[in-house]
């Protein structure tokens, strides 16, 4: 048998620690609260260089990092990937060192 809490998520115990009669039902560990969710739909800060960027999201003092390539598509429009070839390596990194200090600037504030 599953921990409690495994077993709530999963259904099999209801939230009372009950047997759950087969309802597939997900109880959550503990209820978000709007400031626990709330994420901004603009970055903290963009590194680019090239076509590579690097794009810091800040969810409540948490911060990551998404490291794209842009590229133009077959139909001309540019378009982002997370697949970088060997001569993106050098921008690659530097705009991962490039975030990792400007958040540590943003955390040791």
């Amino acid at each position: 048998m599953p921990a409690p809490e495994l077993a709530a998520l999963r259904g099999i115990l209801g939230p009372d620690g009950s047997r759950d009669a087969g309802k597939t039902v997900l109880y959550p560990f503990h209820t978000n609260t709007q400031k626990d969710t709330f994420m901004p739909n603009q970055p903290a800060h963009k590194f680019k260089l090239g076509l590579i960027t690097a794009t810091i999201w800040d969810n409540n003092g948490f911060y990551s990092t998404d490291l794209t390539r842009a590229y133009k598509g077959d139909t001309g429009e540019w378009r982002n990937t997370t697949s970088f070839h060997h001569s993106d390596l050098l921008n690659l990194a530097k705009c991962a060192e490039r975030a990792e200090i400007w958040i540590g600037r943003q955390i040791n504030k």
